[in-house]
């Protein structure tokens, strides 16, 4: 391995061999602060089969959309009841 790729990528592998980061995974915990956007994708474009780029764009923009629209539903059906509650 070329010295200067050696040098770029060992912090990350120091990083994921830290007491903190290996018993964060001990505990079933995962390191993808995303993981619910992350698993709709792959819930699409399941990891163990070939998709072609494209795909997993497609898939990917059709979560991001779900996600979104879903999140800002959720938004404000909870902005509502909270105002319904505080009118009362």
């Amino acid at each position: 391995m070329n010295p200067h790729v050696a040098e770029a990528v060992k912090p990350s592998y120091e990083r994921l061999t830290t007491e903190a980061f290996l018993s964060y995974c001990l505990k079933g915990m995962t390191q993808n602060a995303n993981k619910l956007l992350h698993s709709q994708v792959w819930q699409r474009c399941p990891k163990y089969l070939f998709a072609w780029r494209k795909r997993i764009e497609v898939e990917t923009f059709s979560a991001v959309t779900s996600f979104t629209f879903y999140h800002s539903w959720w938004m404000l059906t909870e902005s509502s009841h909270h105002h319904k509650m505080n009118s009362r």
